[in-house]
């Protein structure tokens, strides 16, 4: 079984999201390029969101890879940074196989990102990078549907802190 993030890094997934029907956006990261028909619906939103179709793009700034976008296409002021999981032992293996379970997803066809603050200390310029263990966005490469799941136990930090230095 393949780990369900390594996808990305596997088959280029995220190349793969960024395809024909382009359209450009001045987004607060910079200007960035989104393909409409890989459009990511989340079918019940995102909490607290009304925007409900996304897509996923690469940051302007190559400094902050392996971190995507998500752009919300009906608010081009709407976005995120994400971080697409590739270090299993982030999120415990049981519980993503409970999760492609629970919401009917095929773990080859599963995506997870993790919603990402970066934030930078009065006393540094080196960035300080967490994100939101609990509830990360499942996308469903299959059916181009996400949902951010939220685990229900407290085992998930909301801000755990990555270890990352800027290219």
């Amino acid at each position: 079984m393949k780990c369900p993030a390594s996808i990305i890094e596997d088959t280029n997934t995220i190349h793969e999201m960024l395809g024909n029907n382009i359209k450009f956006i001045q987004s607060r990261f910079g200007i960035i390029k989104i393909n409409l028909d890989k459009t990511i619906l989340f079918p019940t939103g995102l909490p607290g969101i009304i925007d409900k179709k996304f897509c996923l793009a690469h940051l302007p700034n190559k400094k902050f890879e392996p971190f995507k976008v998500l752009q919300s296409i009906e608010n081009e002021k709407l976005a995120f940074i994400v971080y697409p999981l590739d270090n299993l032992e982030l999120i415990d293996h049981n519980d993503i196989i409970a999760c492609s379970k629970l919401l009917s997803i095929e773990i080859e066809n599963m995506v997870i990102c993790l919603i990402t603050s970066i934030y930078y200390n009065s006393n540094s310029t080196t960035p300080k990078i967490t994100v939101n263990l609990r509830a990360p966005i499942i996308i469903d490469l299959h059916k181009y549907l996400a949902v951010q799941h939220i685990f229900s136990h407290e085992k998930y930090n909301i801000q755990h802190e990555l270890l990352f230095t800027p290219n």
